[in-house]
């Protein structure tokens, strides 16, 4: 496993977004404030078969969205690797 950041579009340039909104309670993985190193978003990513959840890690007025896979822990998730996602 690889601890340093890396980018989805360069490790897996055949990912699928997908559009599916989180089910779970709304203030999961936020404390008080509304900020949290693990936030659920409403898209996740396919590659190949496995399917990730695509989570924001939000301090102040900056998040930065990634996946968490076996062998990289803080994949990001560029806002432009979204744009295409497709109702789940």
């Amino acid at each position: 496993m690889t601890t340093r950041c890396a980018y989805l579009s360069e490790v897996h340039p055949d990912f699928t977004p997908i559009h599916s909104p989180f089910g779970g309670h709304p203030w999961s993985g936020r404390s008080a404030m509304g900020y949290g190193r693990k936030i659920p978003t409403d898209y996740m990513i396919r590659i190949g078969q496995k399917v990730y959840r695509v989570y924001c890690c939000q301090f102040s007025n900056i998040g930065t969205c990634y996946i968490d896979t076996k062998y990289h822990k803080f994949l990001v998730v560029l806002d432009g690797d979204l744009a295409p996602a497709t109702a789940g």
